[in-house]
This record gives C-alpha cells, sequence and structure tokens, in this order.
C-alpha cells in the first residue's frame, strides 16, 4: 500500500513539474526557430504532415528568409481561419521521403499559434498544451500570459495578448 500511494504521489508530482516547465522561456531555449510567420503554401504528406512555405515577418531567433517545416498535427492549421501564426520550430531528423525540410511544430504540445484579432487587440490563441495552457485529463485550464478563454468553433481556446508575448520574447 505504502508504494502505491508513493507511486501515484510520485506521478502526480512529475505531472505538476512538466506543467511548470513548460515556459515561454523553455520553449525558446529549445527551439531553433522563433517568430512570425505568413503561410505562403501548404503541401499534404499522408506520412510526414503538413508541408508549409512561410515567410517571416518578425524574427525573435533564427534565419529571416522564406523557408519550409513540417507540422505535423494537422489541427495546428485547420482549427482557425489564419494566415499569421506565432512559431517555435525545432530541427528534427525526418526520414528521407520527406523532403529536406528539417523544421518542425511538436507533435506533443502546441508549438504553432494562430493570431486573432479582438476588440481592437491581437491575441495569440492555445488551444492544447503549451506553454500558455495545460490539461489534467480532466479540465483544461490556462497559465501565464493568458487575458481570456474563448469558445471559437466550440472548443475552449486561451487567449494570450500579442503585445506581452512580444515583449517578453524580446527580452529572450
Amino acid at each position: 500500500m505504502k508504494y502505491l500511494i508513493f507511486s501515484l504521489l510520485l506521478i502526480a508530482f512529475n505531472s505538476y513539474s512538466l506543467t511548470l516547465g513548460m515556459t515561454l522561456r523553455t520553449q525558446f531555449k529549445y527551439s531553433d526557430y522563433v517568430g512570425v510567420v505568413e503561410i505562403l503554401e501548404i503541401d499534404s504528406s499522408q506520412s510526414c504532415g503538413q508541408l508549409v512555405t512561410a515567410k517571416p515577418l518578425k524574427t525573435f531567433k533564427g534565419k529571416d528568409e522564406i523557408f519550409q517545416f513540417w507540422v505535423l498535427n494537422e489541427k495546428d492549421l485547420l482549427l482557425i481561419d489564419s494566415e499569421k501564426y506565432l512559431a517555435f520550430l525545432s530541427e528534427r531528423q525526418q526520414e528521407i521521403h520527406c523532403d529536406n525540410a528539417v523544421l518542425s511544430t511538436s507533435l506533443g504540445f502546441q508549438t504553432f499559434f494562430p493570431f486573432r484579432s479582438y476588440d481592437g487587440k491581437m491575441y495569440v490563441l492555445a488551444y492544447r498544451e503549451s506553454f500558455m495552457s495545460s490539461n489534467d485529463t480532466i479540465s483544461y485550464y490556462s497559465v501565464g500570459f493568458v487575458e481570456m478563454l474563448q469558445v471559437i468553433d466550440q472548443r475552449i481556446f486561451a487567449l494570450g495578448k500579442w503585445s506581452e508575448l512580444e515583449e517578453a520574447l524580446l527580452e529572450e
């Protein structure tokens, strides 16, 4: 019984630590590209995800020229009608048949955030676990940089104020 209780406490503590560890600073540190991009073209690949060609609008880290990257979770592109995204991209070793674009989003948590204007202010939207939002399989709650939650297309989104996020990224 002691071991069972200890195991449950350890799992809960590790889950809590992982949630706390997903910060903007951590996301920035482990990304090879951080910036605002405009999508120019999207090509689908059944086995690799969506190959996106994008133009950087504002770069905080990485190259400042038109480039390609993989969006591994197609929901990151389909949920919101937006051409402008905040992207945290990392180099990944893709299989040879996946073209030569090595930058990609994360499959496990959100690293590709659409923009949306609301009441004259610009927001970055999070809908799954990220530095702005988290979940514990029972509930969804917002953390850091979130000004409000809003239901869009029958999904809960955390809206992070772009001006605050931009200021924090400039400090990195």
